[in-house]
């Protein structure tokens, strides 16, 4: 019986990084599903079952911190990584308030792409 693949959801709203995000993910043999805004992160993290969530703080219709803190009212237990620009000592203490698992600053996709394999693997 073959391995099932991990999913991830990504939530970014510049169109650029969502596709280097899902074409680097997906090199790495996870399966990825992308969202451009909060809205549309939230809708999917609700239907559908993710092994991991990477969500950006800055989303045009509510910040990647609220979205955070709305996932863990009904997924506990699944990893967030937030991986965002916005990468001040506050930024990252209001990402850790949130529930996120891990923090990584833009552009450092070596760390990113670490925390997936420590989340996942």
């Amino acid at each position: 019986m073959p391995l099932r693949r991990r999913r991830i959801l990504c939530v970014e709203d510049h169109e650029d990084t969502r596709l280097m995000l899902y074409n680097l993910l997906k090199r790495e043999s996870y399966d990825v599903i992308t969202a451009a805004n909060a809205a549309e992160g939230l809708s999917l993290a609700k239907e559908d079952a993710f092994d991991l969530l990477i969500i950006d703080i800055w989303l045009p219709d509510e910040s990647g911190n609220k979205l955070c803190r709305r996932v863990r009212e009904f997924e506990p237990y699944t990893p967030i990584i937030v991986y965002s620009g916005a990468a001040s000592v506050s930024d990252q203490q209001n990402a850790r308030l949130s529930e996120v698992d891990a923090f990584v600053a833009k552009p450092n996709i070596d760390e990113l792409l670490d925390k997936v394999r420590y989340f996942l693997d």
